[in-house]
């Protein structure tokens, strides 16, 4: 297989880790609250990653990494376990997996448009109309819930939805410069599995020091077992999705594998259906939008 190849493969796989991961956020977050589920999450990824650094060799190019490297890798950590998946998982704790996702994935277009802008990657007249059409069906799921249509248990008020909306705002835009940044980490170093190491210990230390505080701890001790279980599945698929997203990274340009990624937009939607669909709304809107992603996902491929 070309690399371009299996890195169309590990972006379909990361965005299938994203998506189970997502719905079991939205289950636990029913109970649970949104420190637990970071700080639980890091505690699942450093092992995996350490572990499979180890295997790998990865690990023993820890004391010769660029400092640079080092310190992109660990803003990579603080910016998306901190400050995006904070918001995402506030967002998808408000508005629920389905819409979240689909107005999250905006991120994708603009990490396109942020590689071509500064860090030169080339993007053809085809690989640009891709990007929109994909765009094109998130923005149409975005918007494929009424105030009409709402399934019971989904409504949220006026002021609580646009709260939640800026979260995922906020977080698609902080989303979309990371996969810049990792890029550009593994052209200079080549260890995807040893950053995610590096990025998660770092998250972690700027996080573990709240549960000094009295009600994150109680937060933390206080999680009853159902909600441990669905974390646990959330922390288990985000490490996947992430050292799948990573060695994609390595691989293939970020106008390439950034827009594949919008594929865990159609995964969620049915395994939302599948496992929480009391709580989530799939109409047309929802199914036109999916087939647009699914078209421009595919000519990405077909192209790459």
């Amino acid at each position: 297989m070309q690399m371009v190849e299996i890195a169309l493969a590990l972006a379909l796989l990361a965005s299938f880790f994203f998506s189970s991961r997502d719905v079991s956020v939205r289950k636990s977050l029913v109970k649970a609250d949104l420190y637990s589920s970071l700080v639980i999450t890091l505690l699942f990824a450093i092992p995996i990653s350490g572990v499979i650094a180890l295997l790998t060799g990865e690990i023993w190019q820890l004391t010769t990494l660029d400092p640079i490297v080092i310190q992109l890798f660990a803003t990579v950590g603080i910016l998306q376990f901190v400050f995006t998946r904070g918001l995402y998982y506030a967002g998808i704790g408000i508005l629920g997996a389905s819409r979240a996702i689909a107005i999250v994935k905006m991120d994708s277009a603009l990490a396109v448009l942020l590689a071509v802008l500064f860090i030169g990657e080339g993007i053809t007249l085809l690989i640009a109309i891709s990007v929109i059409v994909v765009m094109a069906g998130v923005f149409l799921v975005s918007f494929s819930e009424s105030s009409g249509q709402q399934k019971e248990g989904t409504a949220v008020t006026r002021q609580k939805f646009y709260r939640g909306l800026m979260y995922l705002i906020l977080g698609a835009t902080g989303s979309a410069v990371l996969p810049l940044m990792i890029r550009v980490s593994l052209l200079q170093s080549g260890v995807p599995v040893l950053g995610i190491l590096i990025a998660s210990s770092f998250a972690l230390m700027i996080l573990a020091p709240l549960s000094l505080v009295g009600r994150f701890r109680n937060r933390l001790l206080g999680l009853d077992r159902n909600s441990i279980k669905f974390i646990t599945y959330s922390s288990i698929f985000a490490t996947s999705g992430q050292i799948a997203k990573f060695v994609a990274l390595g691989l293939a340009p970020v106008v390439f594998v950034a827009p594949i990624l919008n594929a865990n937009i159609l995964i969620t939607f049915f395994l939302a259906y599948l496992f929480i669909r009391r709580q989530e709304l799939v109409n047309s809107k929802v199914i036109v939008g999916g087939l647009l992603v699914v078209v421009g996902i595919t000519v990405l491929a077909l192209i790459g």
